[in-house]
């Protein structure tokens, strides 16, 4: 009975901590169709717009459609100036620059080279491994993302 009290008080707590942070993260955040006329090179064109905080915002690919570039979705935001808007990822060309698999070997192999240069013995390969850091590369990262880099390798065994 006392734990069920506790929790009870406890849930009721957590209840009305959240229910302050909710408005307290909303309140004055409103975004209201604006009416201001945009302009793209002299010419008025039409968009939709939203005034939040004295600002107005557009969409992303509303611009791309009016100015003339492509703007889609592929493992994030991808904005294409060289092509007109379509609002859809360009298929992937099969390019004649190397493959990943050989630039691996190309990497290891110079590696070893320095390695045995070193009187150090060379390194195996493990597949797993390179699959992972293959995977992990495609991110993009500017900066380590540890939990997501460990659970790929734990992933690739």
């Amino acid at each position: 009975m006392k734990h069920d009290k506790r929790n009870i008080t406890a849930m009721v707590m957590g209840m009305v901590i959240g229910a302050a942070l909710v408005s307290e993260a909303a309140a004055g955040i409103v975004a209201e169709p604006t009416w201001q006329k945009i302009y793209v090179d002299g010419r008025q064109v039409s968009m939709t717009a939203y005034n939040i905080g004295g600002s107005n915002y557009v969409r992303l690919r509303d611009i791309g459609q009016q100015v003339g570039f492509n703007v889609y979705w592929s493992d994030g935001v991808q904005i294409d100036t060289d092509v007109p808007y379509t609002g859809i990822a360009p298929v992937q060309e099969i390019s004649s620059q190397p493959t990943d698999v050989k630039i691996r070997e190309e990497m290891i192999q110079r590696i070893n080279k320095v390695r045995k240069k070193l009187g150090v013995t060379e390194l195996t390969v493990n597949q797993s491994l390179m699959d992972a850091a293959q995977e992990c590369s495609a991110y993009l990262y500017t900066k380590h993302n540890n939990r997501v880099e460990c659970e790929t390798v734990a992933a690739s065994g």
